[in-house]
């Protein structure tokens, strides 16, 4: 005996089965991988439903969504490479008044930060 509440089991019994994925849908799924291996994993499912009705398909964006989950296509955003520090120049370098002596004997003696953060019209 299966323990499940009526009120779960009759709404159950009357919902119509979800048809198992059809032949247009194992095609749409290999379509998904084709393009997602083509875009290297780029396309969310917006961009993925433009391919797709590029290419004739009459599909939604939450269909494509549907699609993408069942083909287990997930989005893989790429990184931003940023260079810290270019060592190799010809500009002047700032003098070191610091000397890397850390240790002072009042406070508001020294003051030290870090600005490479800021983006300047260089990068």
């Amino acid at each position: 005996m299966v323990q499940v509440s009526r009120s779960g089991y009759d709404p159950f019994r009357q919902r119509a089965e979800r048809p198992q994925a059809g032949p247009d849908e194992r095609v749409l799924m290999a379509e998904v991988q084709r393009i997602a291996w083509k875009s290297r994993h780029t396309y969310g499912s917006r961009r993925m439903r433009v391919e797709l009705q590029a290419r004739g398909h009459a599909v939604g964006r939450y269909r494509t969504r549907t699609l993408m989950r069942n083909a287990q296509v997930t989005v893989t955003r790429r990184r931003r490479w940023t260079r810290t520090t270019q060592s190799r120049h010809a500009h002047p370098v700032a003098p070191n008044h610091l000397a890397r002596q850390f240790t002072v004997a009042t406070p508001h003696q020294v003051w030290a930060g870090d600005i490479s953060y800021l983006w300047t019209q260089e990068g």
